[in-house]
């Protein structure tokens, strides 16, 4: 949003997109996820240089952690597909709205198989890895905090 607007007007939009992309409405999540250009635009948000503005991540998480509750088998091969996502996700660990997006797409696996399929994407992108490599380095402290 535009920084010379107020703060009410700024993220009028985006929380009304939001509040949208998360009612359940089956025919725009359908619409979303069948067209991946949408897709692309939403994911741009993570291209974001840090910090991310945490109101924003916080809309962006929810309609993500939405999107994969309704289709995560689809998400996950999307995430697949878009090379330095992973990476592009962890640089932004910091602001609490990604680390519980992060932690909302592990607990949107639910059923044995799905669980494999994500416990075999996570360790191809060597998530767990990442995570323990931002843990013991020397970044600032809320960055740790949430890799842990």
């Amino acid at each position: 949003p535009l920084d010379d607007l107020d703060e009410t007007e700024r993220f009028k939009y985006p929380n009304t997109a939001c509040n949208i992309l998360t009612s359940g409405a089956g025919l725009v999540i359908d619409k979303l996820m069948s067209e991946e250009p949408l897709l692309d635009k939403l994911f741009e948000f993570m291209e974001s240089e840090p910090p991310l503005n945490s109101l924003l991540a916080s809309f962006f998480s929810r309609v993500v952690v939405e999107l994969f509750g309704k289709k995560a088998s689809r998400m996950l091969e999307y995430l697949s597909s878009r090379e330095g996502l992973v990476d592009t996700l962890l640089a932004h660990i910091d602001t609490s709205a990604i680390m519980d997006l992060v932690l909302g797409i592990v607990n949107a696996f639910q059923m044995p198989e799905e669980r494999q399929e994500l416990c075999k994407w996570m360790e191809e992108n060597k998530i767990v890895n990442k995570l323990v490599d931002i843990i013991i380095s020397k970044v600032p402290g809320e960055k740790q905090r949430n890799a842990a």
